[in-house]
């Protein structure tokens, strides 16, 4: 008999492979493979197969749209005029607005990697008779999620 359990990487994960060690598991009886998580992609324009829900056109339109009425009001007091003065106004507002909205994403998705971790999946092969202290065992070290494989030995 199989038992899968999936565990955040921490030292409750290490005190349950002793424990298991303590009631008979030897180290060729558990299997642990970590699993490493995939870093958070950041991408401009969403596609209809992908959206994160971050949008950076937001901040730029709206920084576009003050930066062309005040190119606009003041190019009436200046000698540019007011169509190039909202054009320059619209075009610096868009690139602001952009840029800052992909530094601050810059900084939580590299915040996010930090602090998500990797996640441990656990199998362990041992008799149905140590079913329960097994499970016990890995329940009390904070196992995310328990699963079963109960082995056949075909049809006869």
């Amino acid at each position: 008999m199989y038992i899968l359990s999936l565990f955040p990487y921490s030292t409750s994960l290490e005190i349950a492979l002793a424990e298991l060690e303590e009631i008979g598991i030897h180290n060729d009886q558990v299997l642990v493979v970590p699993l490493h998580n995939k870093k958070a992609r950041m991408v401009t324009f969403d596609s209809i197969h992908y959206s994160d829900g971050v949008s950076h056109v937001d901040l730029a339109s709206v920084l576009g749209t003050v930066g062309m009425i005040l190119g606009t009001i003041y190019g009436f007091v200046l000698s540019l005029g007011p169509i190039i003065g909202g054009t320059i106004g619209l075009a610096s507002g868009l690139f602001l607005g952009y840029s800052i909205s992909v530094f601050l994403m810059k900084r939580k998705v590299s915040l996010f990697n930090r602090i998500q971790g990797c996640d441990v999946i656990v199998m362990v092969s041992f008799e149905e008779s140590k079913q329960k202290k097994v499970e016990k065992i890995l329940l009390k070290n904070h196992a995310q999620k328990i699963g079963y494989y109960y082995e056949t030995q075909g049809c006869e």
